[in-house]
């Protein structure tokens, strides 16, 4: 195996422009905005805990009904991850010539 030290360097130009925004509407639909995002977090918060209790009612059945008829069951996935820091570490080399980066924007 090679062993090889690579170093990565990243350039982001970063341009700030600022607009005054007074004598719009902007204030309101950024506040809609941050309530949309409060009302997600609930969603998904209340969406956990009831799939917990339906996970708990199923027990170790893969199929739930009701009156004879399904009404949900259980779906078996996968999600493979990769370990950055191990590729790093262990294959720089490989680890640099297969590193990509996006930079994208988000409000906040």
């Amino acid at each position: 195996m090679i062993m090889a030290t690579v170093e990565i360097t990243t350039t982001t130009t970063i341009k700030t422009e600022v607009v005054d925004l007074t004598n719009t509407n902007a204030a309101a639909i950024f506040a809609e905005f941050e309530e949309t995002k409060e009302a997600i977090k609930a969603l998904e918060e209340k969406k956990a805990a009831t799939e917990a209790l339906l996970r708990e009612m199923l027990g170790d059945a893969e199929v739930a009904t009701v009156n004879g008829t399904k009404l949900f069951k259980l779906i078996h996935g996968t999600n493979t991850s990769f370990d950055r820091e191990l590729m790093k570490k262990g294959f720089p080399e490989a680890f640099a010539a297969t590193l990509k980066s996006k930079a994208y924007t988000y409000i906040k």
